[in-house]
């Protein structure tokens, strides 16, 4: 639930609004909000992120076929990896639903490394093209190396492909405030995973610290023990001792948080579509320092409002910085331009419209 009310609020609060009956199904993991509308149906259903015991998934999967075929929607809008999977599987076995698979990057699967990944790789790959083929009627990619390999892993043109900027951004909630005062201070929001960057950013900030920079980081998040790539509480008790360092755990006021920054920084391999942090961040005004991997170098225009690294190199995140330090005139040259990029390419009303427009040509297929 949580993870629909950051990213796909707006969509069902607008879908709902125009006279389509929505409902919601999603793992209650926080409390809903009020200032829904009543017509809008939130229904708790049994699906764990990270579980991979037969009998549960099994009992997961029949749970979930009988909620979707007792709503029998038009258009049934699948978020992330197991949605997707075992919504397509039930697509397949009731015809009259019409499939939107919305996939918000590829995740960890198809960045990893070994014998392990190399497996899972495969066995998502299979499952992808499984329920792709002859069964999606809209696939929803944030960027162009995502849609080339979902076409290639599928080998189909059964199916829609739209490309929409991420997940978009609230221009009014995310807005640029005055730079705050000295020392330079980059910040990091994300969950705390090791393809998300952490440890990068974490040895960027001793760095620093080593070099006697005056340069503040913030790191905000917390660990996700669902998730083999978590960061361990053994290590942020470590990192606590560096001085430049400042680990504030969850973060729910982003706007704050990022109108106390200069800059943001999110040096992820992790398989990204648009990461909102960034997202969030060119909203903010704020300058970039991210990873130029897909996804992440979407939202950089690199020395214009920010500065693309490799992955896993905290020394070229703090090369950098130094930038900003030799000229403090970049920071609100580079803020000024993220705005731009926000205002033109992830205004949330753009994705709301996007998303709008398939709903409604599903639902007059299917009328």
């Amino acid at each position: 639930m949580s993870f629909f009310l950051s990213h796909r609020k707006d969509i069902a609060i607008s879908a709902d609004k125009i006279g389509f009956q929505v409902y919601i199904l999603a793992p209650f993991d926080c409390a809903i909000p009020t200032g829904f509308s009543n017509k809008i149906k939130f229904i708790d259903i049994n699906l764990h992120r990270s579980s991979f015991n037969p009998l549960k998934e099994l009992f997961s999967f029949i749970s979930l076929y009988r909620e979707i075929s007792k709503i029998s929607p038009d258009v049934l809008h699948l978020v992330t990896l197991k949605p997707i999977i075992y919504g397509g599987l039930i697509a397949r076995l009731i015809k009259s639903v019409s499939p939107v698979f919305a996939i918000s990057g590829l995740g960890s699967v198809f960045t990893a490394t070994g014998l392990y990944a190399a497996i899972r790789k495969s066995i998502i790959s299979y499952m992808y093209r499984l329920v792709l083929n002859g069964t999606a009627a809209v696939v929803i990619c944030q960027n162009q190396n995502d849609a080339s390999v979902i076409n290639k892993i599928s080998n189909s043109s059964s199916y829609k492909l739209v490309l929409i900027n991420g997940s978009g951004v609230d221009l009014s909630e995310y807005s640029p405030a005055l730079m705050p005062k000295s020392p330079l201070t980059v910040t990091m929001a994300t969950r705390l995973l090791v393809d998300k960057g952490v440890r990068d950013f974490v040895i960027a900030a001793g760095l620093a610290s080593k070099e006697g920079l005056p340069i503040k980081f913030i790191l905000a998040g917390s660990i996700d023990l669902g998730n083999p790539y978590s960061i361990t509480q053994e290590e942020l008790v470590e990192w606590a001792l560096i001085d430049t360092l400042s680990i504030i755990g969850f973060c729910e006021d982003i706007p704050s948080l990022y109108a106390n920054s200069h800059v943001v920084c999110l040096p992820s391999y992790y398989g990204e579509g648009i990461p909102k942090a960034l997202i969030e961040a060119t909203a903010s005004g704020r300058a970039i320092i991210t990873t130029d991997t897909p996804g992440c170098r979407e939202t950089v225009s690199e020395n214009l409002n920010g500065y693309l690294v490799c992955r896993e190199s905290p020394s070229e995140i703090v090369l950098n910085l130094k930038k900003f330090l030799s000229d403090s005139s970049l920071i609100q040259k580079f803020g000024d331009y993220s705005r731009y990029l926000a205002e033109s390419k992830f205004d949330v009303r753009w994705v709301v419209h996007k998303h709008l427009e398939i709903y409604n040509e599903l639902s007059d297929k299917d009328s």
